[in-house]
């Protein structure tokens, strides 16, 4: 399951959360087609792992995991209606290109790989038995679609993450795009597949270059995309064309200046996470659960 896309190392189960409905439905009229996995697989697999490229091991990392599940299950009851706490964990390594941790995803074997806004793959092992942090990891450095390691911040910054079949489909902000990764076949080594270019204008507005795509996660095999923006009090997403646009647009609901940073969706659980931020109070996190299908008017 994709459910840990949402948040590095905090472990929820959920409720439906009825003020996750969307409002504000703009489905534009488009000719092209919602991209879907299974159509282009073959293709990433193959570019991703060009003739004369082989397997490359990430680089071996050492995590310190501080435990704060305690300390997390303090907040007020409001804060934790509908969730448990399966636990919370503080991490950091001696190795100084740990770190700024954004998407989330858990591996077939039981780990955990991330990405990091400055272009990374992080993975990070668990105990099979408590699926805890057990002090292991790798790190590999994203590539771009000639397998060079990305020049400069913008070119790198990652955010999104979904994992499926061996390959790693990676949203990054600043250039707004999609990139595709066959980890299985290639590891570190694995090139960028361009997936699409997401179209600059979202909702009738034009992207900041820091209010990207942050929420990635495969609906079946459509690939759908949230972005960390207010429009209308919400943050939109949906379904990405070929083209990047969206198709079955739509809005969350969340209070005051939160935005949507995370999402993932397994059979009919839509999960996903919304942050704030500001110097007196610091970041701020609500994280949602909602079963079935969201109310959407026109």
């Amino acid at each position: 399951m994709r459910f840990t896309s949402l948040i590095a190392g905090l472990l929820l189960t959920g409720c439906a959360a009825s003020d996750l409905a969307a409002i504000d439905r703009d489905v534009t009229d488009g000719s092209a087609s919602i991209w879907r996995f299974d159509d282009h697989v073959d293709t990433i697999r193959d570019l991703s792992c060009p003739e004369g490229v082989s397997y490359r091991s990430a680089q071996p990392l050492q995590i310190t995991a501080k435990d704060i599940a305690a300390e997390a299950a303090t907040s007020p009851s409001a804060y934790m209606s509908g969730i448990s706490i399966g636990g919370a964990w503080h991490l950091t390594s001696d190795n100084e290109e740990f770190g700024g941790l954004s998407g989330i995803a858990i591996l077939p074997s039981g780990t955990l790989l991330a990405v990091s806004d400055d272009g990374k793959f992080i993975e990070i092992g668990l105990d099979a038995g408590t699926a805890t942090p057990d002090g292991t990891g790798s790190l590999a450095f994203l590539r771009d679609t000639d397998g060079q390691i990305f020049p400069n911040k913008r070119a790198a910054d990652a955010e999104g993450l979904v994992v499926e079949g061996g390959i790693a489909l990676v949203s990054f902000e600043q250039d707004h795009r999609v990139h595709a990764y066959d980890l299985g076949q290639c590891g570190a080594a694995a090139h960028a597949v361009e997936v699409v270019k997401l179209d600059k204008v979202v909702g009738g507005n034009v992207l900041r270059p820091n209010g990207g795509a942050e929420a990635l996660a495969l609906a079946g095999e459509s690939l759908v995309a949230g972005f960390e923006v207010h429009q209308s009090t919400g943050s939109p997403y949906g379904e990405v064309r070929e083209d990047g646009t969206l198709s079955n647009f739509a809005r969350t609901v969340q209070p005051g200046t939160y935005v949507l940073t995370g999402m993932d969706i397994v059979g009919d659980l839509t999960a996903r996470v919304f942050r704030a931020y500001d110097p007196a109070r610091g970041p701020r996190a609500i994280d949602r659960v909602l079963k079935g299908t969201e109310p959407k008017r026109n």
